[in-house]
């Protein structure tokens, strides 16, 4: 995978030309979906390949609305994804749930796999994370709710933990 990952990496870039913003964000969901990874079964390709493209609905939603609404990024992520996993021989067999997972990425039950939970966890954590003045306190206990898997529940509870 990691030669795969790299591939990706760099077709992420392509993509998205200039906005580090973005890729760096797509950089940090994969760093959670790894660590999420040690602890959970999971095709480690789709998990990464999700983690890495979930949001490349992005460019076009702003592109041809002037939004990134997570609708417009569920409607436009899967034929990108597509695009960008046979550019690179993604396995066809995987690129179907990879796709999958890009086109219902902001819909919690919107995919019922571990890698969909796994991406779910991972860009939550990044999300959250990112938002600044959140309640730790209230985020803690709401861990066991918004969470989907076990490690991303430990890891969420050690990151808004007071």
């Amino acid at each position: 995978m990691e030669y795969v990952k790299a591939r990706l990496v760099r077709a992420l870039l392509a993509h998205f030309e200039q906005d580090d913003r973005r890729v760096e964000h797509a950089l940090r969901v994969m760093a959670w979906t790894e660590e999420i990874l040690k602890s959970e079964t999971a095709d480690r390709d789709i998990a990464l390949a999700a983690a890495l493209l979930h949001d490349v609905g992005i460019k076009e939603a702003e592109a041809r609305h002037g939004t990134s609404s997570a609708r417009l990024q569920e409607k436009y992520g899967p034929d990108i994804a597509r695009e960008l996993l046979q550019h690179i021989d993604f396995p066809s067999d995987k690129t179907d749930a990879v796709c999958a997972i890009v086109g219902r990425h902001h819909t919690r039950r919107g995919v019922d796999s571990p890698e969909f939970r796994i991406l779910w966890d991972a860009d939550l954590l990044v999300n959250t994370a990112d938002a600044g003045n959140i309640d730790r306190k209230k985020m803690a206990a709401r861990v066991d709710s918004l969470f989907t898997t076990d490690r991303g529940r430990e890891l969420a509870k050690k990151l808004f933990r007071e």
